[in-house]
């Protein structure tokens, strides 16, 4: 049984359906298991909201639009934070995930301009596509030991991002990942990365070191195209694919290919277009 005031809380069973207070900082009531779809959305009286340990799920959109929502103290049951939880959430700086994460959904904390920090603990196996996109303060992260994709449009247009740890069970790394991401520097691939998306660094104005891994096989289109500040990069031997434009707009760019140059043309599945057409040049090994 739940106590809990009838006219705040719309409760049904374990699950809150609605908020309907004005207060600017919340408890969840203890037995509550899941907060529903929208139960929280909009509430811009809301500043501070505490979970209950019971607490497993939180809902599709649950916090969406709280604009005013500036801390979230999770509780150490939780295991799915659900897509769009805590869009649009504005000034929301820091999040401490709980150890007890496994999932997070698709646009869970995209557009929380504010956010500066996430910790994000081993316990995370799946973030989802574009998960923390938008957020342009984000300053640096650290993913969890265990996560195998970096999924696509993961930190898209993270501005402020400029430090990255891709842990090493990492086997690819997804479409638009972190394109726009232009205060990012430098970034290590590791040794089971085999893929990079589409576009995946795409515009990282900033971007000077880029160390592939030995295992690379695939470089999507406009995979690094307008990094600017680039000037070199090592193709390790096993890539058999690069793709349209993957190089294009770094006209300060040197591209040293471990493989030999093939007497006519280009490795088969290296597209034509590869390098772009504004300056980056191939060194082919002898």
């Amino acid at each position: 049984m739940i106590n809990y005031d009838r006219y705040e809380f719309e409760i049904d069973g374990t699950v809150l359906k609605k908020y309907n207070g004005d207060s600017s900082a919340v408890a969840i009531p203890e037995g509550v298991e899941k907060i529903g779809y929208d139960a929280f959305a909009g509430k811009s009286t809301l500043i501070e909201v505490t979970f209950p340990k019971s607490l497993k799920v939180v809902g599709f959109s649950a916090f969406k639009s709280c604009s005013n929502l500036s801390a979230v103290n999770f509780s150490e049951s939780i295991t799915a934070i659900n897509d769009e939880a805590f869009r649009f959430c504005g000034k929301l700086k820091n999040v401490q995930l709980p150890e007890s994460l496994v999932s997070i959904g698709r646009w869970a904390f995209t557009d929380c301009i504010s956010l500066e920090s996430v910790y994000m603990p081993n316990s995370v196996k799946s973030i989802a596509f574009s998960a923390s996109s938008g957020c342009k303060s984000l300053f640096e992260i650290s993913l969890p030991d265990g996560l195998t994709v970096v999924e696509d449009y993961l930190f898209n247009g993270c501005a402020g991002l400029a430090r990255i740890i891709i842990p090493s069970s990492s086997t690819s790394i997804g479409n638009w990942a972190f394109k726009d991401c232009t205060a990012l520097e430098s970034v290590v691939l590791p040794e089971k990365t085999t893929i990079v998306g589409e576009g995946a660094f795409k515009n990282c104005i900033s971007l000077k070191s880029v160390s592939l891994s030995e295992n690379t096989v695939s470089i999507g289109r406009w995979a690094f195209s307008g990094c600017a500040s680039l000037t070199e990069i090592f193709i390790p031997q096993r890539v058999t694919v690069i793709d349209m434009c993957a190089f294009a707009e770094c006209p300060e760019l040197t591209v040293y290919c471990e493989t030999k140059k093939p007497f006519f043309g280009l490795p088969k599945k290296w597209n034509k277009h590869w390098l772009g057409d504004n300056g980056a040049k191939a060194v082919w090994n002898k």
